[in-house]
């Protein structure tokens, strides 16, 4: 929904800029009297009148002598209804009529929208010194014609100073308008380029998203297919079975049930409490547990399904029956030793040497439990449910270092003008959002996927970053998501390395490759970001790691879109709650 706001901005931006352009290109032609256009007229015909007196024609009286002298002139300050109607251009339009946007065009695109808008206030000042040019041209036609009259008794000295006057105060005029004319179509071109930028991506993403749900729509049907598979040898291998094991097959035992085990995010936070000698819980005990329980369900669900043959998925059911039995043995030896862990404490070798697990507490802890998983974006403000946005929290202070999703198109290329989603607004809020290029650091620093570079633009600083594009990936399977995680971890390390150059410690992170990045992996991206996040803390260096995990650390990860903020919370327990 948010591209197809964004695309419709576009077009209602780039229809205004057309229309300003248009009405700066044909100014409306109104004629007015000026006040300097007044005063030259009052002093021609004071001029004209004293010449007169003095002429060699004493027999007649003044104001004949003046009527004989001076041709008539129509006055310019009145001209008719219909000579105006005939000069103005037809596609003069009122000021007051250019750049109106609705509320939508003006939250997505409000720099372009802010553009238009102090093009649009130049016109009118551009009317009114064209009006004073009109005046001033027709002035000098009136004196240009005295001048060629060749009337008795003028002092055409005086005249010729003041055609001299009148034509630089033309030259003056139309060197102003030309130049305001020119700064708003400056103003409107760069308009014009920035909405159709914005125009085509906002096309890219509405392509990008359609062969999304249509990729979407091929795995549920492929899904579909694969259930009418399974249920197909299903049935066939229960007609196998009645022909060698009676009239019908015995149901299949299930494996055992699994012992209760924590959730993986507690052991993860415990282990990462720092422990003391002799107090090592057994956790890999644990791990081994899991390892062998997951096996197991792994050889049930490859053979659910399974497209072998009758007498191989017989075999197959068979061994399953085995290992189901060796699976209660299994249990209860780990089980056992379990016991004998905790109760002899084999953490502790001596009172005098560290456990070793208690030595490597450091390296198996987490960053999550320092994570706090916020409803809102690094700026402050939510889109809800209605697709409005709503400010949740304030802007971020000083002290607090904002991530910014970049695209390394516009890293290297484009620069901040133009960029869109979190990136264009995060860089209105920096007012470098009409800026042709980002800072040399920036540039330097940031060179393909995962790269990250810090920069403080006066008192705020941002993270810039260009995440890996998971959206070239065709499918999401195992070995995808962990080459997508891997990828996904070098981002996060390089933000994490930043932030700690900063001494700040307050962090607003969002999730990496987010939206039409993410690609196959929408519904992965919680997950797939919480284990990233935490590998890469854990492959920071034991100082950097105590660094991110001293007291005073806040690190927020923000969730833009309410929608997804249920997601995000649900894969971290371990996170630490919101304090607002």
């Amino acid at each position: 929904m948010s591209f197809l706001i964004a695309r419709v901005s576009a077009l209602a931006l780039f229809a205004a800029c057309v229309q300003g352009l248009d009405v700066l290109g044909g100014a409306s032609q109104h004629r007015h009297k000026h006040k300097h256009h007044k005063h030259h007229h009052k002093k021609h015909k004071a001029s004209a009148a004293v010449s007169s007196t003095a002429s060699a024609l004493p027999a007649l009286p003044a104001a004949q002598l003046v009527q004989l002298s001076l041709p008539p002139v129509s006055q310019p300050s009145q001209p008719s209804t219909a000579t105006v109607t005939q000069q103005e251009p037809q596609h003069a339009v009122p000021s007051q009529s250019l750049a109106i946007f609705d509320s939508d065009a003006q939250q997505a695109l409000p720099a372009i929208v802010d553009d238009v808008r102090k093009a649009a206030a130049h016109k009118a000042p551009l009317d009114e010194l064209q009006k004073t040019h009109d005046s001033e041209t027709k002035l000098l036609e009136d004196q240009e014609a005295l001048l060629k009259a060749d009337q008795t008794g003028l002092d055409k000295s005086v005249l010729q100073q003041q055609v001299e006057s009148t034509k630089a105060m033309l030259a003056n005029l139309e060197s102003q308008i030309a130049s305001k004319r020119q700064d708003a179509v400056n103003i409107l071109g760069k308009a014009l380029t920035d909405a159709r930028t914005a125009l085509e991506q906002a096309s890219s993403e509405e392509t990008a998203q359609q062969t999304a749900a249509r990729l979407a729509l091929e795995q549920v049907k492929a899904a579909q297919k694969q259930k009418v598979n399974a249920k197909k040898v299903i049935d066939e291998a229960q007609k196998v079975m009645e022909v060698f094991g009676g009239s019908s097959a015995p149901p299949v035992t299930a494996a055992p049930a699994a012992p209760v085990l924590p959730a993986i995010s507690q052991i993860s936070h415990a282990a990462s409490e720092p422990q003391e000698p002799g107090e090592a819980k057994g956790v890999p005990f644990l791990g081994l547990m899991g390892s062998a329980v997951f096996r197991l369900s792994m050889a049930q669900m490859e053979t659910d399904g399974s497209e072998l043959e009758p007498p191989l998925l017989a075999s197959r059911l068979q061994f399953l029956r085995i290992h189901a039995a060796a699976a209660r043995c299994l249990g209860l030896w780990l089980a056992l030793c379990l016991g004998l862990c905790l109760v002899s404490n084999l953490g502790a070798v001596s009172p005098s040497r560290p456990s070793p697990l208690a030595a490597t507490a450091l390296a198996s802890s987490s960053l999550l439990p320092k994570v706090a998983v916020v409803p809102y974006g690094v700026l402050g403000v939510q889109l809800d449910v209605s697709h409005h946005l709503v400010p949740v929290a304030g802007a971020p202070a000083a002290d607090t270092v904002v991530v910014d999703p970049a695209g390394l198109r516009f890293i290297q290329d484009l620069g901040p003008a133009g960029a869109g989603g979190a990136s264009g607004a995060i860089y209105s809020w920096l007012k470098i959002g009409l800026d042709a290029r980002f800072p040399h650091d920036v540039t330097q620093a940031v060179l393909q996927e995962g790269d990250a570079k810090i920069h403080k633009y006066g008192q705020k600083q941002v993270i810039h970053v260009v995440g890996p594009d998971l959206g070239v990936v065709s499918a999401s399977t195992p070995a995808t998501r962990a080459s997508a995680v891997d990828k996904l971890t070098v981002a996060y390390r390089h933000i994490l390395e930043e932030f700690l150059s900063s001494e700040s410690l307050r962090l607003r992170l969002l999730p990496v490759s987010g939206g039409i990045f993410a690609g196959p992996f929408q519904k992965d991206l919680p997950a797939m970001t919480f284990a990233s996040l935490d590998g890469a803390f854990r492959s920071l260096p034991p100082a950097s790691q105590r660094r991110l995990l001293r007291t005073g650390t806040k690190i927020s990860l923000c969730i833009f879109d309410q929608r997804q903020l249920e997601e995000f919370q649900a894969m971290c327990p371990a996170c630490a709650p919101d304090e607002g």
